[in-house]
């Protein structure tokens, strides 16, 4: 989408701050991205270059579950927060193995809805919505409206990658749960991202630092403040955990991978 059609529509592509959906797909080899997303990416990574293989392996957990939940008879996907758009998306996985199966992405990046627009055209089973995902009822609202997601079905809420996006003020928790409660029984939800356990303090301060002032501040939390944020779900085995070698159970030598697949 050409940038007057974003301004048309009353968003606005900032090329010179970092934006974390397009340092996710630096990390992870994707031409997506301008020099400010590279210099802020190349600076954490300089401190913590295990963000690289970890955001990696989180990206084939997607591709993993999303193909694994399939098979298991799953034919709706909601997926809050996507990010760019890079190979093997949601519905590229889905679609492959079910091709009835349906694919909702919500995100509120102005590049991501660039991409959207261009990739999702010719997919009449994936539909994409601009919204903040901490916005739960038009979030909600707005993927019913796309025509592809029945409440009253199974289906499978996708949080990848995702928790580093809500604010120490926001109630992380809560909006999960509004999610995850309007959703019919049997209905899964995914979590995973990386956890900052094995950050040195530097490259802590340093992520904050860097995208403290973007659209959606990332903050990466503990595995005791991601356990805390869980609490009460029912987990499918094998657990939360490292997701690298998800869904077998596998050993926990690279702990910057974590989460895994929840009851709702």
């Amino acid at each position: 989408m050409p940038d007057h059609d974003l301004r048309s529509a009353g968003l606005e592509l900032d090329t010179t701050k970092p934006s974390p959906a397009r340092v996710y797909d630096y990390f992870i080899g994707g031409k997506d991205n301008f020099a400010a997303d590279r210099a802020a990416a190349d600076m954490v990574l300089k401190d913590w270059p295990e963000i690289r293989p970890a955001a990696l392996a989180n990206r084939r957990f997607l591709s993993r579950v999303v193909a694994e939940l399939t098979r298991r008879g799953f034919r709706q996907f909601l997926d809050l927060g996507s990010g760019l758009p890079t190979q093997e998306n949601v519905h590229h996985v889905a679609q492959r193995i079910a091709p009835d199966a349906r694919v909702v992405y919500v995100d509120n990046d102005p590049m991501v809805l660039a991409h959207a627009r261009a990739l999702l055209d010719d997919s009449s089973g994936t539909r994409y919505v601009h919204a903040d995902l901490r916005d739960v009822d038009e979030v909600l609202r707005a993927a019913l409206d796309t025509g592809l997601i029945d409440y009253d079905e199974p289906l499978v809420l996708l949080m990848v990658a995702v928790l580093p996006f809500f604010r120490e003020t926001d109630d992380a928790r809560g909006i999960i749960t509004r999610y995850t409660g309007a959703l019919a029984p049997g209905s899964l939800f995914v979590c995973s991202g990386m956890v900052s356990n094995t950050a040195p303090p530097e490259a802590a301060a340093r992520i904050r630092q860097q995208f403290g002032s973007a659209p959606s501040p990332a903050l990466i939390r503990t595995r005791a403040q991601v356990n805390e944020i869980l609490d009460g779900f029912e987990v499918e085995p094998p657990g939360l955990g490292n997701v690298r070698t998800w869904p077998d159970p596998g050993p926990d030598e690279f702990p910057l991978n974590y989460g895994g697949v929840l009851r709702v």
